[in-house]
């Protein structure tokens, strides 16, 4: 009877045992299958973060690209606008540069005056004028008076002040001998226009054709043409602030490069002898401080 109770509680302890076994071994299965959850849970959250970083990288990259195609897209229009300005800047001076060329010159009445001052050298011209200024002509225009006499006027950007009020920027009109007018409008209002000479005039002439003027062999300003000019104010018969060069054609010196001249008649020399720019402006701004 004893042995028999032994071997009930030997039989309850194995089981006991195995009970204790299958519950650890089911509680670590399942701390195995947690962590393995966890893990993957965790791999998964780090390749969504890889994913999202790609993303957002390739993202930037677009948009950079975009802002690159945006920069050159702009450079390029305003690389358009640029040189569309320059040859529409270009063929306006040509135009005004080639009008004369193809015009029908049916009348030329080139004169040459008396000066009744010489202007021999830079001192004269500095201390005579009461403006000094480097500029380039931005326009141009030829008129005539009723009793016949052809003038131009052009207006003169400022760039550069040696002497007198203006200022760099500002637009001043200089007037001076000589021009091209239409022939008809001349032939019917200038009184120097002859009956006599309408006799060698024809009709294709007197619509089409030009009556020139030049005074002193002086040639018509230019658009663009950069001058160093010695100036007076005109007032006779000048209700508005126009100018004239000194001596005409004696106080205009042409600007070409890093030289500069004056033009003077045929066969005349220039007692100015300084042709180089800079030695030019170096005498002249002695002179006037």
């Amino acid at each position: 009877m004893k042995n028999c109770k032994k071997i009930a509680v030997l039989i309850s302890c194995a089981i006991l045992v195995m009970c204790v076994v299958v519950l650890k071994n089911n509680y670590l299965n399942k701390n195995l299958k947690t962590k393995e959850t966890v893990d993957a849970s965790d791999t998964n959250i780090i390749q969504s973060n890889d994913i999202q970083e790609s993303m957002s990288i390739i993202e930037s990259e677009s948009e950079k690209e975009i802002e690159e195609d945006n920069v050159a897209d702009k450079s390029d229009s305003e690389s358009e606008v640029l040189e569309k300005q320059v040859q529409e800047k270009d063929d306006e001076q040509n135009v005004y540069k080639n009008v004369n060329k193809d015009k029908n010159i049916v009348y030329d009445v080139g004169s040459y005056g008396d000066q009744i001052e010489t202007y021999d050298s830079i001192e004269k011209l500095a201390t005579q004028s009461e403006h000094i200024i480097r500029g380039k002509v931005v326009g141009v225009s030829s008129d005539f008076h009723e009793i016949g006499t052809i003038y131009t006027r052009y207006d003169v950007m400022i760039d550069e002040v040696y002497v007198g009020g203006k200022k760099s920027g500002d637009v001043i009109t200089i007037s001076m001998p000589g021009g091209i007018v239409p022939l008809k409008e001349y032939a019917q209002e200038a009184e120097s226009f002859s009956i006599k000479e309408w006799e060698n005039v024809t009709k294709e002439d007197l619509e089409t054709g030009y009556i020139q003027s030049i005074s002193d062999d002086e040639p018509l300003p230019e658009i663009g043409e950069e001058c160093i000019y010695f100036l007076k104010k005109i007032t006779q018969y000048e209700p508005d602030e126009i100018y004239m060069t000194l001596g005409n054609y004696q106080g205009r010196f042409f600007i070409e490069n890093s030289a500069i001249s004056r033009n003077l008649p045929k066969n005349q020399e220039d007692a100015i002898t300084v042709k180089n720019l800079d030695e030019f402006v170096g005498i002249l701004a002695e002179l006037v401080k």
